[in-house]
């Protein structure tokens, strides 16, 4: 589960640049998570527009502490208001279970 949202609700303007902040927290031994920020066009959503992911253990220093992260991502020029943008944590081999809060998705232009 994550954040997910037509780009036309997150902004009435186009958007060229988006910042992601959020808090992480990572027990011992979670190293292998990444946060994701995906764009989909919906009429081909198996074919992201944009995958964007942000290897939290580089990151983050301390094990099992809560620590803000923020990442500013380029948006192609092609999409559009219709498209679906996803942020969400993905464990690509991490034993334990890592967490997501106070996520916060803005305009950076």
């Amino acid at each position: 589960m994550g954040y997910n949202n037509l780009l036309g609700k997150i902004s009435p303007s186009k958007m060229r640049k988006i910042k992601i902040k959020g808090w992480v927290y990572l027990p011992k031994g979670s190293t292998d998570v990444v946060l994701v920020t995906a764009v989909t066009d919906p009429a081909d959503p198996s074919k992201p527009v944009l995958w964007d992911g942000m290897k939290l253990a580089d990151q983050v220093k301390a094990d099992s502490k809560w620590t803000e992260v923020e990442k500013e991502i380029t948006l192609p020029d092609n999409v559009s208001y219709t498209h679906k943008l996803g942020v969400y944590l993905w464990r690509t081999g991490a034993p334990n279970t890592a967490y997501l809060d106070d996520l916060v998705i803005e305009k950076a232009e």
